[in-house]
């Protein structure tokens, strides 16, 4: 089952790869997919990097098969389905928290490279995740959505004070975003009471190595961290570790 679901991960990650392009650019057509590297139209076989490159679909401008960025997003996806269907059994969670994953697999992508958190990721993926939280996160429908909301208020509460204090000690808006809050409870609503806890420190201990390898590379105790990312990639390693489910 594992290597099924890693089989889904790479096509689910091709999709999460022009996802994120689209979601951040001007230009958004599925019917004229085109090549990530010179940009010129391509095969819908040339679609997935991994496949693409068994094919022998070669871009016909520039002739590269793969893309480092479009294969590092593709093996991730499949490394992570496959620990998500080695954790869950086959059912209703397994498909819930696949979809949480690559919600999540987007969140980091997106607050990495461009430092944003979509409205029109998490809103929607709000109004799911408490959907599905009566059926996925306690003994009874009633239970489920009770941890969900209570999941979400820690996380969305925690990060609301956060954005605050930030604002009184570096006396500007910026220093934590609203998208970081918003986040927060998302997480919270996705995984619910305890799980969110695990998720949040995880998320915070991510971000402080990833603070640190920021500053480092950048020479700067002033580097900008996406703070999105830490808690995106913390949340998939509690869903991995602590399945709340």
């Amino acid at each position: 089952m594992a290597l099924i679901w890693a089989a889904l991960g790479l096509v689910v990650g091709a999709f999460l790869d022009w996802a994120i392009r689209a979601l951040t650019a001007a230009r958004v057509d599925a019917s004229d997919p085109r090549c990530p590297v010179c940009d010129a139209p391509r095969l819908d076989r040339c679609l997935l990097p991994v496949a693409g490159a068994l094919l022998a679909g070669a871009c016909p401008k520039c002739g590269r098969r793969r893309w480092p960025g479009s294969l590092a997003i593709e093996a991730a996806t499949a490394a992570t389905y496959a620990g998500l269907a080695w954790r869950f059994p086959p059912g209703l969670a397994l498909l819930v928290f696949s979809l949480y994953a690559a919600i999540l697999i987007v969140v980091f992508l997106v607050d990495l490279r461009h430092r944003l958190i979509l409205n029109v990721v998490t809103y929607p993926s709000m109004l799911f995740a408490l959907a599905m939280a009566g059926f996925l996160l306690g003994p009874s429908f009633a239970s489920g959505v009770g941890y969900a909301l209570l999941g979400g208020l820690f996380g969305g509460g925690l990060f609301f004070g956060l954005y605050f204090l930030a604002i009184l000690i570096y006396r500007r808006d910026d220093a934590l975003g609203l998208g970081d809050v918003k986040l927060a409870l998302l997480i919270g609503l996705m995984i619910g009471w305890p799980g969110a806890v695990v998720a949040i420190l995880l998320g915070s201990f991510f971000g402080a190595v990833i603070g640190l390898g920021l500053m480092v590379r950048a020479r700067s105790s002033r580097a900008t961290m996406p703070y999105g990312t830490a808690l995106a990639l913390g949340s998939v390693a509690s869903i991995l570790w602590h399945p709340p489910a």
